[in-house]
Order: structure tokens, then C-alpha cells, then sequence
């Protein structure tokens, strides 16, 4: 089987930490090759792993109605449909494996009148949207599409937006993302370690939000949350925020300015802590008494995968995919998006119940090891894969397999940086 995975930008975030860690447990028998920006992450990562890598532009494509700007994303979706073609053409792979929704777009364009199977991993909910109808005119157009889901919740946006005959004629398979939870392990000297450099108080109360530093994840509405608890504390230094992430895109930059700006006007800087792209996140998120996630839209979440592998409780929104993850009051704690007052109700139990807090910490963890296991996220892909190519109805194994459980050793080194 000779499967080609394209992603269609250089940078590295959160879906391209998943095709990392896919890669590497996928079994060797499958001839695998990659097709990407240059980008020093993800070449280092191939040449790391023996995995072929082809160079192409990149997709510089935004779902927008501005015609000037319309006009310049379709010049770069032009030229990334021949660049991807040629170079298909020379692999001649059995599946193209596209890590995103426009990557998918752009894959299936370049396999046109090829006998390539296009899979689009769609790591986004689907909106109501004109460019929507578009991707789903697109998606319709041929047989050889299919759909990876990273949840049954970005799934069922995907269906919403077909009639009957689409759904039953495209298939759509769920499959979530998957953690090694051995990677997430207690690691108490490295924690006491991380503690003493940020000053952190054994017996105060630590909460960090982790990931790329942009609107939709909700930082601002977090910094604003937290700094209320800070005053009503006295700003006792005890309780402190970490901000781990970066403005991985440009247009997040400002929006990065603006929360530190607003930290110093909210006189908390003492108490958050702005800590940029780290490569310690198992670290941090066991340093930790709580995750905060705050995004208007999570179709996954694996940062809430890998605080759950860590033993920590978290706090999210929830919204679309974060339900399928975290179950409220066993295994987490969760409140309706835009409910800022719970938010804060939520920190200040788990403040004050620390021994509450580790409860919810352990089941947590009993989950992620039996139901979001790496192994089993890589075997249901290749299975879909199979199905693919025999065109026969699909027998896909749970991820909670018992004979998947703890089954992550061949995938030792696959947990996300930020």
C-alpha cells in the first residue's frame, strides 16, 4: 500500500502534530511519503523517520468573499493543484491523504482522472457558509473522496450540509484523535524543576490554557476570568495562570499584544505568565491544577486529550467535539461557551477542593488509557485505508480494543509540542 499525505501549509500546529504522531505508528509495510511546504519541522521530522518528502508552494488560500483577495487565494490554489498533480504523478500512490479541508480541496483537483483515493482529514467543523457550498460541491465531485472526521461532531457538520444520497454515497468515517499516555507520565522531578524556574507555590493554585495564542481559542475572555480571582484574593501570588503558546500566524500577532496589554492595565502580570512555544507541555500540564480551554470552536481538542493522559482536570467550553472527550463532573468539568461567571464558579472549586480536583484527574486518565490510545488511533486509519482500496463495507475496530489498551510503546515519542 503506498499512501502519500499532503499538507498544505509549512507550519506546524495542531493537525500537523497528529499526522506526526500518525506516521510514526502506521506499520512500515505501508510505502509512505509527504508532500509539503518547505518547512524545517516537518522535513526534520521526515529525514528523522526515513519518510520521502516533495517540496511544493504554499496553498495561501483563506475562505473569503473580497474579490481582490478571492482572486489572489485562487492563483495560489491554482498553483498548488500542478504542483501536487506532477508530483503525484511520479509517486502514483494508491491514497492521497490530505491533512486538512482546503489540503483535501487541492487533492482532490490534482487527481483528477486518476485512479488515486482522496481522503480529507477534516480537523474543522463545517459552517453554514457560501465557500462551504463550494468545498461541498467539490467534496461531491467524486467517487474516489472519503472523509476522516476527527469527531462524530465535525462529522455531523459535514452531513448537515449534504441531502440523503450524498451521505450514504460519500463515506465518513469517525476517528479520533488518539495520546501515548506514556508520554504523559508522572515526572515529578522534572515538575519540582519547572516549579522552582517560574516560581510556582506547592501549595498555591496553578491553571494553564496551552496552545496557539489566537481569537477563537478564547485567551481573552480567560486572562479577564482569572484576574477577577487574582482580586479577589488580594492578588496573592499563589495563584498564577500560564499562557503556553505562540501566534503561530500573523494576523494573531496583535491579538497576542493586546492580552499582554490588557494583563499589565489588569495589574495581574505577576500572576499570569506569558510563556510562549515550549517543547515541555507534559511538564507544564502536570505542574498544573487545571486546564482552561475556551474555544468558541474545539472539533477535538487534543490538547484536553493530553491533560487528561496527565492527570489533570480540565475546564472547558462546551462546544462541538469537547462533550465526546471530557464527561462533566466524572472525567472534567465543562460550561456553556460564553458563561464566564461558571468559568470563574468552576476555579474556584477546584481551588479550593484540590483533593476533587485530583478525582476528576484520575478518571480522566483511566479514560484517555483505554479509549484514546495512539495505537488505536493509527490502526482504525488503516483500516479505513483498506476498505478503501477492497470497496468493501468497513470493519472497524474500537479505539477501546483490549487488545489496543497500553499498546503505545511502538509510539513512544509521539506526544504534541507546542
Amino acid at each position: 500500500m503506498k499512501v502519500c499525505y499532503y499538507n498544505h501549509v509549512g507550519k506546524v500546529s495542531g493537525a500537523e502534530h497528529v499526522l506526526f504522531a500518525l506516521l510514526r505508528c502506521l506499520p512500515s509495510e505501508i510505502e509512505k511519503t509527504v508532500i509539503s511546504p518547505a518547512s524545517p519541522e516537518i522535513e526534520g521530522f521526515c529525514s528523522q523517520q526515513g519518510i520521502s518528502h516533495f517540496r511544493v508552494g504554499e496553498l495561501r488560500a483563506r475562505f473569503t468573499l473580497n474579490p481582490l483577495q478571492l482572486l489572489r487565494y485562487s492563483l495560489s490554489a491554482i498553483r498548488s493543484v500542478f504542483q501536487v498533480r506532477r508530483t503525484i504523478d511520479g509517486i502514483a500512490p494508491d491514497i492521497l491523504h490530505a491533512n486538512s479541508t482546503r489540503a483535501g480541496m487541492i487533492a482532490t483537483l490534482a487527481c483528477a482522472g486518476r485512479p488515486t483515493q482522496v481522503i480529507w482529514h477534516a480537523h474543522d467543523q463545517f459552517r453554514p457558509h457560501p465557500i462551504t457550498r463550494v468545498v461541498c460541491l467539490l467534496l461531491r465531485s467524486s467517487k474516489r473522496n472519503s472523509v476522516i472526521a476527527v469527531s462524530h461532531s465535525t462529522a455531523d457538520s459535514l452531513r448537515r450540509l449534504f441531502n440523503e444520497k450524498d451521505v450514504q454515497r460519500i463515506p465518513i468515517q469517525v476517528i479520533h484523535n488518539g495520546v501515548n499516555a506514556d508520554a504523559y507520565g508522572s515526572m515529578p522531578r522534572k515538575v519540582q524543576a519547572l516549579r522552582e524556574e517560574l516560581g510556582l507555590q506547592q501549595d498555591g493554585f496553578t491553571a494553564a490554557v496551552v496552545g496557539q495564542i489566537t481569537r477563537r481559542k478564547g485567551q481573552s475572555e480567560i486572562v479577564e476570568t482569572f484576574a477577577k480571582l487574582c482580586q479577589s484574593r488580594g492578588y496573592d501570588s499563589a495563584f498564577r495562570l500560564l499562557i503556553v503558546g505562540s501566534a503561530v500566524f500573523e494576523h494573531d500577532r496583535d491579538y497576542l499584544a493586546a492580552l499582554k496589554m490588557r494583563v499589565k492595565k489588569l495589574g495581574v502580570e505577576q500572576n499570569i505568565l506569558f510563556l510562549g512555544q515550549r517543547k515541555d507541555v507534559p511538564v507544564i500540564l502536570q505542574s498544573v491544577r487545571a486546564l482552561i480551554s475556551n474555544s468558541s470552536s474545539e472539533p477535538f481538542g487534543m490538547v484536553l486529550l493530553e491533560a487528561c493522559a496527565s492527570r489533570t482536570p480540565v475546564i472547558a467550553a462546551s462546544v462541538d467535539g469537547v462533550p465526546e472527550l471530557i464527561d462533566d463532573g466524572v472525567s472534567g468539568l465543562l460550561y456553556q461557551y460564553g458563561d464566564t461567571a461558571r468559568m470563574y464558579k468552576l476555579l474556584e472549586v477546584l481551588a479550593a477542593d484540590q483533593a476533587y480536583g485530583k478525582r476528576l484527574g484520575e478518571a480522566a486518565r483511566e479514560r484517555t488509557s483505554k479509549e484514546f490510545t495512539l495505537q488505536g488511533f493509527s490502526r482504525r486509519v488503516e483500516e479505513f485505508y483498506k476498505f478503501l482500496l477492497a470497496g468493501s463495507a468497513p470493519k472497524l475496530s474500537t479505539i477501546s480494543d483490549p487488545q489496543m489498551v497500553g499498546a503505545d510503546a511502538d509510539c513512544e515519542g509521539a506526544g504534541a509540542k507546542i
